[in-house]
């Protein structure tokens, strides 16, 4: 799983000198944001002053200027004042950091590096970013690689000395103590996409949903746009593959994901051959109700076996060097 932290500046509609350019950016923030839910390998969290910060800034956003705002850069025709809200009121919705790390308040002391904070927030705010800041590097020790969507987009070095803190309940934790970290701070839901690290995702999976998930996504970082196939997973090849350690090994997976693109997309034909009844050059290619059996190059070692019917792809299993069986 994959957290998001989002820095509620990104949700904050600011009426005073806005501009079309400025207004599209919001929208295009607030509708990013929310798209996070369409993506089951990744959580949205916000804090719990987010709603007190947008209440700061008119008014929640205030329905009536916002359609205003709407209607004068004559952007009412493609927004709705009230999809927006809808939107905003799903991303409220989240998981707080709070409720995730079970700690209600920190008090803290701490020095940042590369911080390209927005000149034009409020003290208020700027006390609340480098709260998330302490958050992120709790949740990333925690639960590993976090990510921070904010628009004070950098790496940022983060030094801290954590003196106290108000706990849901018995926490595992030294207090105090000091650290010093870098955290991804990136803006838009695509660059956080690109920057998810597959393999690790693909060792946490248990289901074929989250399988076919990974592999949407690895095709994506790939930008693998024009897809020649379109594929399914056959009934028996996550059995197999954890067989053969391609569940859990980083090197193996790398390999298993890249083969899988390069089937689907059909980028590198030479590594593939028709899937024979048995070593002979004359016997018959495998057949089925699936279609024609095919075999697929991993490595020297293992090759990929699938099944291709049309343009559908049903990815079947991993077979060592000399097999040459296939299920169906």
């Amino acid at each position: 799983m994959q957290y998001v932290v989002i820095d509620p500046y990104t949700l904050i509609f600011d009426a005073t000198n806005n501009s079309e350019s400025k207004m599209q950016r919001y929208i295009d923030l607030i509708l990013d944001t929310g798209d996070i839910e369409d993506y089951p390998y990744l959580v949205g969290l916000i804090s719990n002053n987010t709603i007190e910060l947008l209440m700061e800034h008119n008014n929640y956003p205030d329905w009536e200027k916002l359609n205003a705002e709407l209607k004068k850069f004559d952007l009412s025709k493609k927004y709705q004042a009230q999809d927006i809200i809808r939107v905003l009121e799903g991303i409220l919705r989240f998981e707080t950091v709070e409720e995730h790390t079970k700690i209600k308040e920190i008090l803290f002391s701490i020095s940042y590096e590369n911080a390209n904070v927005i000149s034009d927030t409020t003290e208020l705010y700027l006390r609340e970013l480098e709260r998330l800041y302490i958050y992120c590097y709790l949740i990333k020790k925690k639960d590993g690689e976090i990510f921070l969507k904010s628009s004070n987009s950098n790496e940022i070095e983060v030094a801290s000395e954590i003196l106290d803190v108000e706990a849901f309940g018995e926490l595992e934790l030294d207090i105090p103590f000091s650290f010093k970290e870098k955290l991804k701070t990136i803006e838009t839901l695509e660059e956080i996409l690109f920057n998810i690290n597959c393999i690790e995702l693909w060792k946490e999976t248990t289901s074929e949903e989250q399988i076919r998930d990974i592999i949407n996504l690895y095709l994506i970082q790939e930008r693998c746009y024009i897809k020649k196939n379109t594929w399914e997973i056959g009934n028996y090849f996550i059995e197999n593959f954890r067989k053969f350690g391609f569940s859990h090994e980083s090197t193996k997976i790398k390999m298993l994901l890249r083969s899988i693109l390069e089937v689907i997309c059909e980028t590198n034909l030479a590594k593939g051959h028709a899937l024979r009844e048995d070593k002979s050059g004359g016997a018959s290619q495998i057949e089925s109700h699936l279609g024609k059996a095919w075999r697929y190059d991993i490595d020297r070692e293992y090759h990929l076996h699938y099944w291709k019917k049309g343009n559908l792809i049903t990815l079947a299993s991993i077979g060592p060097h000399n097999a040459f069986s296939i299920p169906f």
